[in-house]
């Protein structure tokens, strides 16, 4: 049952990663998969941020793939290495799970205000395998204001002043 539920999702994810090359949606898991060997790009993304994301990739399925990201044609990060189990299934069908499965290949990165291509190549199959797929997340972040900054610069110093003078 496991292994027809798995078949089933990577050709869904096959044809959607055929489909999908196009704007990446912020805030959700999208999928990306792969046919063939190693050093194969997959559909690039374009990401519009307006203040800043941070950009996660992680491996699904079975551990053992691991991705070199490429944004604007320059390499930007490689996922993580692979530890143990190569070959094996994860159970991770879903990006959540998959982020959060110590053996599964990810990295990120932080993004400023843009417009970015996001390309993603496979730099390793796992173990026994000649395809697999991937999820890649974007997410809006806050960066505190440089207001804020100042009024935590001055609280510190405020309250190194009340210390410096109970001292004395």
């Amino acid at each position: 049952m496991r292994k027809l539920a798995f078949t089933l999702l990577l050709a869904a994810m096959l044809l959607a990663g055929a489909l999908s090359a196009g704007p990446l949606p912020l805030g959700s898991w999208e999928t990306f998969s792969f046919g063939v060997a190693t050093s194969q790009a997959v559909p690039s993304w374009d990401l519009t941020v307006t203040s800043s994301a941070l950009l996660r990739v992680v491996d699904c399925c079975v551990i053992g793939d691991q991705f070199a990201i490429y944004i604007d044609s320059a390499h930007a990060f490689d996922t993580s290495p692979i530890v143990g189990n190569d070959g094996v299934q994860s159970g991770a069908f879903d990006g959540d799970t998959a982020w959060a499965n110590p053996h599964l290949s990810k990295g990120s990165i932080l993004l400023g205000p843009g417009v970015y291509q996001i390309d993603e190549w496979v730099i390793r199959n796992a173990l026994g395998n000649t395809s697999g797929g991937a999820f890649i997340r974007a997410d809006a972040t806050t960066v505190p204001e440089p207001g804020t900054f100042g009024l935590l610069s001055l609280a510190l110093g405020g309250l190194m002043a009340m210390l410096v003078r109970r001292r004395k």
